[in-house]
């Protein structure tokens, strides 16, 4: 029994290279600007071969390119399309987009990187629903899988980091002193190679018969519904306190209502699976109670554009 979690870990390991080349030859055009994008960091970093503005637009582009590329193999497999140039014409499309983003970006500014983001959050959206595109049937636990895959990713890939810390730090303490670069050098490795890797390799085919993670599972039912119906009493005993004062600041108002949405909305998704009672009850309320804060939010920012206009 004691030697069960060794021989794990050893096929795991025995099972990597060949986990990470079917990956590969399911995310292609994703591990490639997976490597393009580090090799562009490294060449900023030590020759300053672009122009700010020029490099920030190859790094949002690259980082669009590989959610992108792969949203678009999951709508393929979606849609069972299988040959290569349906592959080819989906790939083709997102080449087409990301090049039109590259020209009209406005690059190193805040105005820039603001619409970096919004683009980068809606690509990730529609990559996390693109594999049930056709067929919404399974699409609550897919999304789960993705996310537990996500925070797993992330996980491996801080230990991969931390490991490789203590062994330069080791290197500079003992032997040899070691230059900051290298420390950089780490954090690309860990964080724009193997973290990608790591995801994709556990990505979850169109028609897989895994279970609802256990992890997420506990964290909605423990922490994150109670945190839910805790705020969502503090957010209403706020609003009737701005009924009473007659009053609505709109930059705090609006912010928490959003904020409150964006938490409320993927939760009651993600938690249409969970049959325990605290998940079937919420469920049946958080619709109605989404209905007034929906209402605030557009309140604050039908004022916004009162007062300031469209900015």
């Amino acid at each position: 029994m004691k030697t069960k979690p060794f021989k794990a870990m050893l096929n795991w390991l025995k099972n990597f290279p060949r986990r990470l080349y079917d990956a590969f030859l399911r995310f292609p055009a994703s591990f490639v600007c997976t490597i393009a994008l580090f090799i562009i960091l490294d060449l900023h970093e030590h020759a300053e071969l672009f122009d700010e503005n020029v490099f920030f637009r190859l790094v949002f582009v690259l980082i669009l390119g590989i959610v992108m590329f792969a949203a678009a193999q999951l709508v393929t497999e979606s849609f069972g399309a299988k040959k290569r140039h349906f592959r080819i014409i989906a790939g083709a499309v997102v080449y087409l987009m990301l090049q039109g983003y590259y020209f009209i970006a406005v690059g190193d500014n805040d105005r820039g990187t603001v619409q970096f983001l919004m683009l980068l959050a809606a690509a990730c959206l529609f990559a996390v629903t693109s594999l049930n595109l056709k067929n919404g049937a399974g699409f609550e636990k897919n999304a789960s899988l993705i996310l537990v895959r996500i925070a797993a990713s992330v996980f491996f890939s801080s230990v991969f980091f931390v490991g490789l810390v203590a062994t330069l730090g080791g290197i500079d303490l003992l032997l040899a002193e070691v230059e900051s670069e290298w420390y950089i050098e780490a954090v690309q490795v860990c964080y724009i190679i193997f973290l990608p890797a790591m995801f994709f390799i556990g990505v979850p085919q169109k028609d897989n018969n895994s279970e609802y993670p256990k992890p997420l599972k506990a964290l909605f039912s423990y922490v994150i519904l109670p945190i839910i119906i805790v705020f969502t009493a503090v957010l209403y005993i706020y609003y009737i306190k701005l009924i009473i004062t007659r009053s609505l600041p709109i930059s705090e108002t609006g912010g928490v209502s959003l904020a409150f949405l964006a938490v409320c909305i993927p939760s009651l998704i993600l938690i249409t699976p969970l049959e325990n009672k605290l998940s079937v009850t919420l469920r049946k309320i958080i619709p109605f109670v989404l209905v007034p804060v929906v209402i605030v939010v557009f309140i604050a920012a039908g004022r916004q554009i009162l007062l300031f206009g469209i900015t």
